[in-house]
């Protein structure tokens, strides 16, 4: 039976995870993949190493599951869905801060990574959680943080691919796929916008930014559609709330409000 390592050396993923070799619960397991992976002499993939241990301090005895002092949210969805109006909103109503995923010094590497093979790519963007997710820590003491993504988008995209192009099943609810890395830190809340496909697409076709091969693909692929929505509502560890984004945004900020409120309260 094939396994995929939760953590470096040891083995507990069931075989409903057969197949699902570009996704990572650990950042042990994407190290091990860079260093010791047929990779590993790569060029881009020694400079992301580097650029790794250069954004990376180590943590003062912290874990992923520490109390902070400021909530911690994370907006998801597929691309066109409103993500980055509601990160800006949010970030103003709670005099946040805002992080990004991939951070910015790995962005001069994100186009070579994004050609590569998809457990090369994936290791790609979970290095880039796991940098922006020691950030987000540091931030939590003094500020709340609002982010365009994180582990969900990284998790449900290789998924969906691997579905596609490996001819799998999508696991049920509640597979050891879906849980969320013990060594990364925890949304206090995700939230996932919805957004009827036709509205989803127009808005994308007009939003202009990019064009990427996973856009393409949601845009005309059912399958790879589906499949990354339904991977996005299975991950689990951290608590997710839907939000219709199919209203103007003035209601959908509304609804973002009242799903923050026992946070706030808190």
């Amino acid at each position: 039976m094939r396994t995929l390592f939760w953590s470096y050396g040891q083995k507990v993923m069931t075989e409903t995870c057969r197949g699902f070799s570009s996704v990572y619960h650990s950042l042990d397991a994407i190290l091990a993949y860079l260093k010791n992976g047929e990779f590993a002499q790569m060029p881009e993939v020694q400079k992301l190493l580097a650029i790794f241990s250069d954004n990376y301090p180590e943590r003062s005895g912290l874990d992923s599951d520490v109390l902070h002092s400021h909530p911690f949210i994370v907006f998801e969805g597929l691309d066109g869905a409103g993500k980055t109006t509601n990160v800006k909103k949010l970030t103003e109503f709670l005099q946040g801060q805002t992080v990004s995923t991939p951070p910015n010094c790995m962005l001069p590497l994100r186009d070579h990574f994004n050609q590569q093979p998809a457990a090369l790519k994936r290791a790609y963007y979970g290095l880039g959680n796991y940098i922006a997710g020691r950030h987000v820590e540091t931030l939590l003491n003094s500020h709340a943080v609002i982010m365009d993504r994180f582990w969900h988008s990284t998790a449900a995209y290789a998924i969906a691919e691997e579905v596609k192009t490996g001819c799998l099943q999508l696991p049920q609810e509640g597979d050891p796929l879906y849980r969320w890395p013990s060594d990364l830190v925890k949304p206090d809340l995700v939230l996932f916008l919805e957004l009827d496909e036709s509205a989803r697409s127009s808005r994308h076709r007009c939003r202009n930014t990019t064009n990427t091969e996973e856009e393409q693909q949601l845009l005309w692929d059912n399958l790879y559609r589906e499949s990354t929505i339904g991977a996005y509502r299975r991950i689990a560890g951290v608590p997710l709330i839907a939000i219709n984004a199919s209203m103007n945004e003035s209601k959908v900020f509304e609804q973002v409000q009242q799903a923050i409120q026992q946070l706030l309260t808190c």
